[in-house]
C-alpha cells in the first residue's frame, strides 16, 4: 500500500494510478489479482481508516469444531462402515441430512452441502483411513474385522 502511494503521491514520477497499482503487483512477484487488492486495501485505508488483516498463519476452524457435529459425523460415519466401506461422497451425503443440518443451523452455518475435497479432508482430520477387511486374524483370541478405522 505503502508503494503506491508513494509512486502515485510522488512530484517527480509521473505514474497513473493504475500504472503504480501495476508496478509495485509485479514488483511483489504478483498479477492483476494482487493489483485489484492493492487498489481495494488503499482505498479501504483511505476511506475507512481500515487496514487490510493479515492472515498469514490463520488456521480456520470448521464446523468439526463443534462436538455435537463432530459425535454425529462420527456416529453416521460408524453405522456406514459396519455395513461396508465409506467413502467421501458418503460424508457429502452425511452433511445433507436433515440433523446435520439442524447442528449447522444452530451455529449459523448455512451450507447445504460440502465438496469432495471438504469430506476426504474431512476423513483425515477425523483419523478415518482406507484399509482392507481382514478375516482370519485372532489378536487376543477375538477375530479382527476392520474395514475402516479410526
Amino acid at each position: 500500500m505503502i508503494g503506491v502511494l508513494n509512486l502515485f503521491l510522488d512530484p517527480e514520477l509521473s505514474y497513473t494510478w493504475r500504472e503504480a497499482l501495476m508496478i509495485v503487483a509485479k514488483a511483489q512477484e504478483h498479477g492483476s489479482t494482487r493489483m485489484h487488492s492493492l487498489h481495494a486495501w488503499v482505498l479501504d485505508f483511505i476511506w475507512e481508516r481500515k487496514l487490510p488483516l493479515q492472515s498469514y498463519g490463520y488456521i480456520q476452524q470448521t464446523v468439526l469444531e463443534d462436538n455435537n457435529v463432530l459425535q454425529e459425523v462420527q456416529g453416521e460415519l460408524a453405522k456406514k462402515a459396519k455395513s461396508g466401506f465409506i467413502s467421501a461422497k458418503d460424508v457429502c451425503k452425511i452433511v445433507t441430512s436433515k440433523i446435520i443440518q439442524i447442528l449447522f443451523a444452530r451455529l449459523e452455518v448455512h451450507k447445504l452441502k460440502i465438496s469432495l475435497a471438504t469430506a476426504k479432508q474431512w476423513l483425515a482430520k477425523l483419523k478415518w483411513h482406507y484399509s482392507k477387511k481382514k478375516n482370519g486374524i485372532y489378536i487376543n483370541g477375538h477375530e479382527r474385522d476392520d474395514v475402516m478405522a479410526y
